[in-house]
């Protein structure tokens, strides 16, 4: 009768311990999936961060690019222009 006792309080004790066991992992498992929702999200931000740089990169590139074609354009209209007046000023 008293071992039955005796069994009766370890199951009750091991099952408790389970128990608390249990929870502790549940809780653990909801603490992790709170925070990987937390780093997907930042994941996230990351990549618009990283995309809307590379936008603006480009659109340096492309600036510096069109700034160059333009003086190129301005240094030849030049050139023509003072070529055309000294050959004008020979002509007279």
């Amino acid at each position: 009768m008293v071992i039955i006792v005796i069994q009766s309080g370890i199951i009750g004790v091991l099952g408790l311990v389970i128990f608390i066991l249990i929870r502790k992992l549940e809780l653990e498992k909801k603490a992790h999936q709170t925070r990987l929702t937390e780093l997907y999200s930042q994941l996230e931000k990351l990549d618009l961060d990283k995309e809307n740089n590379r936008k603006k990169l480009t659109l340096q590139y492309e600036l510096q690019t069109t700034i160059l074609e333009s003086r190129k354009h301005l240094n030849q209209t030049i050139f023509d222009l003072q070529r055309l007046i000294f050959t004008k000023i020979k002509e007279n």
